[in-house]
């Protein structure tokens, strides 16, 4: 045997004598065990203030105000005196090949959740801003482990602003805000707060979001030919559906709007309250204004609150200019809702029609000699 074989023999015995616990291939994450946050830069107000970790949807799923379980996200907060751009600055995740995650108002889908449609990435005095990958329809790029890791805050310059890091396993639908020290593991909380301080810093006040099987899943906020605050089945509505397995009880529930405006899920506003004041799995129940003022013509969000006072699920919507058209939920997006092809009170949502029928209108009459006239 000639030198050469037999170096390429001993290379290959010594490789198949390693333990199997060796790879040809980089390790993805680095061990966080035992790792701690580094608090945010006395150079910067702006910093991380909530993460949410572990979705209850797929982990990159659309976010925003109809839904804040859907999918991951990352929370920051200005707590100058005066707005900061925040143009450039980026997020890094856990691996030791870091992903990364970049505020944008101009991408498809926006990564900037919160504030809705912003213009820019100005973040006021005292304002948040929320970060996702807001249902990009890829394998998981920048993406947030359940068990422990972090999350790295940049700025324009490359510089670490903030660094925030938890070594124990998050439950589904919880976040971590700041614990008791900056420099320690941050903490799981119950209530999650997108948008609003949380114990993890901030002055600013909001309201609070808790996960439920009770959403909203269709709304009228401009109706035809009846006036807006006429009696159902006409004026406008708000389509709520439970989701899950449990019959809900709908006492002290409501639905508001932005301005303030409050519907009562009571005998006023709830069709069928004499019947049940419950609602079964799977089932859907129409919320109606009945003679009360409630959604914006052009823009408004209607939102679902619990009992507790905390915020469940939103519906938003902007630039409505079509009286009569509701509006369901986007399958991905910024979180705007998206107009339906027709109202379906109680019903499935009408989102796009079967192609694969044979049958097809042909002709429409919409202008009779006389309407009223037995056919033909």
């Amino acid at each position: 045997m000639n030198r050469n074989r037999f170096a390429l023999f001993l290379t290959i015995f010594l490789m198949l004598s390693l333990p199997h616990t060796m790879t040809l291939e980089p390790v993805e994450e680095h061990s966080n065990t035992g790792s701690k946050s580094i608090a945010c830069s006395n150079m910067h107000t702006v910093c991380i203030n909530e993460v949410f970790v572990n979705a209850v949807g797929a982990e990159t799923d659309a976010v925003g105000p109809s839904d804040w379980t859907s999918g991951e996200w990352v929370e920051i907060h200005n707590s100058a005196t005066s707005s900061i751009d925040i143009t450039g600055w980026y997020l890094e995740d856990h691996y030791s090949t870091p992903r990364v995650l970049t505020p944008s108002t101009t991408s498809t889908p926006q990564t900037v959740v919160w504030p809705q449609n912003p213009s820019n990435l100005v973040i006021p005095a005292g304002g948040y801003m929320v970060i996702a990958r807001n249902g990009d329809g890829q394998s998981c790029g920048f993406c947030m482990t359940n068990g422990q890791g972090e999350v790295n805050l940049y700025d324009s310059s490359s510089t670490l602003v903030h660094q925030v890091t938890w070594t124990s396993y998050v439950s589904q639908g919880n976040s971590l805000v700041e614990g008791s020290s900056p420099t320690q593991n941050w903490v799981e909380v119950t209530t999650i707060t997108p948008g609003a301080a949380n114990t993890g810093g901030g002055t600013g006040s909001g309201p609070s979001w808790n996960i439920s099987d009770l959403a909203i899943v269709e709304i009228l906020p401009d109706s035809w030919p009846t006036a807006d605050n006429s009696s159902y089945p006409g004026g406008e509505w708000v389509e709520i559906e439970n989701q899950g397995s449990a019959t809900i009880d709908l006492t002290n529930w409501s639905v508001k709007d932005l301005a303030g405006n409050v519907l009562q899920l009571n005998e006023t506003h709830l069709i069928g309250h004499g019947e049940t004041t419950s609602i079964a799995p799977g089932e859907r129940r129409i919320v109606a204004t009945n003679g009360s003022h409630m959604l914006n013509n052009g823009e408004d969000s209607a939102i679902l609150v619990n009992p507790q006072g905390e915020y469940v699920s939103a519906a938003n919507y902007s630039n409505h200019d079509h009286a009569g058209q509701s509006y369901i939920s986007p399958g991905i997006g910024n979180g705007n809702w998206v107009r339906s092809l027709f109202p379906t009170p109680g019903e499935t949502n009408a989102v796009n029609i079967n192609g694969s029928s044979p049958v097809r209108i042909n002709e429409v009459m919409i202008n009779a000699t006389n309407s009223w006239l037995d056919y033909p």
